[in-house]
């Protein structure tokens, strides 16, 4: 028995890291594989609104449930009850990761820092290291659609306000005698598909000397 995800929209749409070009389909390889992209929150989505059709190898399932229910509970290749998990058995992995280089942001300006996710992450936030704060500095943080990846019909009820697809810091203040400001958003962790951006935005005050700026993300997979 295998499954097949078949596109049936008219663009190409990312599961699991996996592009599905339009009007194509793909299948899955394994038991694996398949609960990964049954954790796509996208995906399920979209076999909602009839973008995306689960195919049993032989023909296309019929009704949104038991799509979903097939793509949850379905097996390929399976011809033995796994072993049980041993005792705990981690289900996430840390994978801390930090933006490419050191940025600069000149007095009285703002600027914006990009770090794009290359697969799909948990955020639960960061840490923003800065050099030449001064009181007053802010950055605001959001994910952010630089890449126009969500396809326009579904920007207005999947995003805050388009490009931005959820702003996480409003506003934060810059601690100028730690000269940084961690973002911690545990135990909340945000799953976030692969080619979004995770943006925060420097605001310097018109006072001191050019700030430089680093940002630590604290990211996890789910295995």
């Amino acid at each position: 028995m295998s499954v097949i995800i078949k596109n049936v929209d008219t663009v190409s749409h990312t599961y699991n890291g996996q592009v599905i070009a339009a009007s194509s389909q793909y299948t899955i390889q394994s038991q694996a594989e398949q609960m990964a992209f049954a954790a796509s929150d996208i995906l399920l989505a979209h076999i909602s609104s009839g973008l995306a059709v689960i195919n049993n190898g032989t023909a296309d399932i019929s009704g949104i449930s038991t799509q979903i229910s097939y793509l949850l509970g379905g097996s390929v290749g399976v011809t033995s009850l796994p072993e049980a998990l041993p005792f705990a058995q981690p289900t996430y992995r840390t994978k801390r990761s930090a933006v490419a280089s050191v940025s600069t942001c000149a007095i009285n300006t703002s600027q914006a820092i990009d770090f794009q996710l290359t697969a799909e992450r948990y955020v639960s936030g960061g840490k923003i290291l800065v050099e030449n704060a001064e009181f007053g500095d802010y950055v605001t943080a959001s994910v952010y659609d630089l890449d126009s990846l969500i396809p326009s019909p579904y920007r207005a009820a999947l995003c805050e306000a388009w490009p931005v697809v959820g702003e996480y810091i409003v506003k934060e203040f810059i601690d100028p005698l730690t000269q940084s400001v961690e973002v911690n958003t545990y135990p909340l962790n945000a799953k976030l598909t692969a080619g979004l951006y995770l943006r925060v935005t420097y605001f310097a005050i018109n006072a001191g000397s050019t700030r430089n700026i680093a940002v630590n993300y604290y990211l996890t997979k789910k295995l």
